[in-house]
């Protein structure tokens, strides 16, 4: 039925299976067996996924995330919300004060995950523009902010009756910050071949102009006036290049003077061959980078997920800024990823150039798993869709997993307060006491065990939280993924996992290399699970966790380093 809905497939047999290779199994219609014994077939699991996708508020994932991708993103990209006034499902409205804390808070725990490399990116409209620069310069360094890019997002006025009395507006800005003091090297598009149309009896070459500019200005040095081949630079000028490059090319004879200005002599082997287009600050073509009409085009009309947006960001837009930034097999962060279109970006690049680029978008919105989600599915099946339904086959190959974050509201529906009925009669005799008291002990000691049942850690695969299933309180016990979970507060880059006779083990190392071994049980005994372990070298490994009692040396408890990386503990 999903397939169907999502692909316009009707797989009625082996035959029609085998004919659709890009149909996107969702392991959430079948059982934990299947979905481990499937995953169990990929080694070097973590490297074979392409993308993560969270559905969380974006500050409580990032602090999940962080111990796993500490200083392993590439580039981030984000469009907040622009604090307009309109219905946003963050609150789009905020004081400025208020908006600025909202995207501090957010950003300071972004830098965790940046390393020297790394770049960021953040959208914004006339608004908050000038507060938002002065956070980034604050908090990323004006010295390495690398220029607006500006684009056009409308071509067309939002309300003609009321143009002639307001200015209308037409751009968007695009600020991008990088992580260390160094100069910046793009992506850039090829745009034709360079021509070596000189010969001589070494071969084919070119004669490439040794450039002027003014050394008045502040990058005037005198070390760059100097003499090439007794020629200097004109009055109020200096040389684009230093001694250092060009001496050693004159002792090379690959310097000449031609109508008294200087020229390297260049070959095919010396350079590269391609001609360039430059990375332009200014993206106002919109067949290039699109405008918000398409981007809504394409998720209410091409993709048939109606109007869940008033604003999307055009394909062409990321997939050009992307490219630009990175190569072919870097981690690209959007924790404002609204409708996936940073995703949809990757995953084209990958389809074009056959990258290994990974995406990881968190997104809080009812409308993930609406939009967000089938639309990465929609787009790894096929890159051409129209009125909901694909217009060729031209899919990917790719593995992508999603998950639900527990919220703030979830955590309180399940608090329990154990208390006597006498201590309660005694706190309603005194209100201010009881607020007191809640807030600054029973919220703190009374609770711990509703937050995390160490219990029930006995029975892993079937860990339950009472989850909001509705906007007026309504709960439902849902399964709480107790492995996923931990692999995360550990950190733990994964390997392998396997599911056998009711042992789970999950493999791996983290950022610091070290070698881990977990091992979840189900209900089983200690000489049971002696037993079990006969068959692991266990000396292969640096740490190893294992639920329940255990009379094995060197084991790490679950339940005890669980609770001590939940509650930093």
């Amino acid at each position: 039925a999903e397939w169907k809905e999502l692909f316009d497939v009707d797989i009625q047999s082996v035959n029609d299976l085998k004919e659709e290779k890009y149909l996107v199994l969702d392991t959430k219609f079948f059982d934990m067996k299947f979905k481990y014994k499937l995953l169990s077939e990929f080694d070097n699991l973590d490297e074979q996924i392409d993308g993560v996708l969270i559905n969380s508020e974006n500050f409580g994932a990032l602090n999940l995330l962080q111990t796993r991708h500490k200083e392993q993103v590439k580039t981030v990209y984000i469009d907040p919300p622009y604090n307009t006034g309109s219905d946003f499902l963050y609150n789009d409205s905020y004081r400025h004060s208020s908006w600025i804390t909202f995207i501090q808070d957010r950003l300071l725990m972004m830098k965790k995950f940046m390393a020297k490399s790394s770049r960021f990116f953040c959208s914004i409209d006339d608004r908050e523009n000038n507060r938002l620069l002065e956070l980034l310069y604050l908090h990323l360094g004006k010295e390495n902010y690398l220029g607006a890019i500006t684009w056009e997002k409308r071509t067309k006025s939002q309300n003609t009756k009321t143009s002639k009395y307001m200015l209308q507006s037409k751009i968007e800005y695009i600020h991008p910050f990088r992580f260390e003091d160094k100069r910046q090297e793009f992506n850039l598009e090829v745009s034709g071949q360079k021509e070596y149309l000189e010969e001589d009896k070494v071969g084919n070459f070119r004669y490439q102009r040794i450039e002027e500019m003014s050394s008045e200005d502040i990058r005037g040095r005198q070390t760059m006036i100097y003499p090439i081949l007794n020629v200097l630079p004109k009055n109020g000028n200096q040389w684009k290049l230093g001694k250092d490059t060009i001496y050693p090319l004159i002792d090379e004879g690959k310097v000449v003077v031609r109508d008294n200005k200087p020229y390297i002599i260049t070959r095919p082997e010396d350079e590269d061959q391609n001609k360039h287009k430059p990375f332009w600050s200014h993206f106002f073509d919109k067949d290039t980078y699109g405008t918000a009409e398409t981007g809504l085009k394409m998720i209410n009309k091409d993709f048939g997920f109606g109007k869940d947006f008033d604003t999307v960001k055009p394909i062409q837009l990321i997939t050009k800024l992307l490219f630009h930034d990175t190569g072919k097999s870097q981690i690209i962060l959007d924790y404002f990823a609204g409708s996936g279109t940073t995703g949809h970006a990757v995953i084209n690049l990958n389809r074009e150039d056959n990258g290994t680029r990974k995406y990881i978008l968190v997104e809080m919105g009812e409308y993930f798993d609406t939009v967000t989600k089938p639309r990465i599915q929609k787009v790894i099946y096929s890159d051409s869709w129209k009125d909901g339904k694909p217009t060729t086959k031209n899919g990917i190959s790719q593995i992508f997993k999603y998950f639900k974050l527990e919220s703030y509201e979830d955590t309180l529906n399940n608090l329990e307060f154990k208390k006597t009925k006498e201590q309660n009669e005694a706190l309603d005799l005194y209100a201010d006491a009881k607020e007191d008291y809640i807030l600054n002990y029973s919220l703190r000691f009374e609770s711990q065990g509703s937050l995390l049942n160490i219990d029930t850690f006995s029975t892993p695969f079937n860990y339950k939280l009472k989850i909001a299933t509705s906007s007026v309180g309504e709960t439902k016990d849902t399964n709480i993924d107790l492995v996923e979970t931990f692999n995360y507060l550990l950190g733990l880059v994964v390997e392998r996992v396997k599911f056998d006779d009711g042992f789970l083990t999950v493999v791996g190392k983290n950022l610091k290399n070290t070698k881990i071994l977990v091992i979840w049980r189900d209900k089983k005994s200690s000489k049971e699970l002696n037993n079990f372990v006969k068959k692991i070298k266990l000396d292969k490994y640096d740490d190893i966790y294992i639920n329940g009692d255990t009379n094995l040396e060197n084991v790490k408890l679950i339940e005890q380093e669980f609770k001590r990386l939940m509650f930093n503990e």
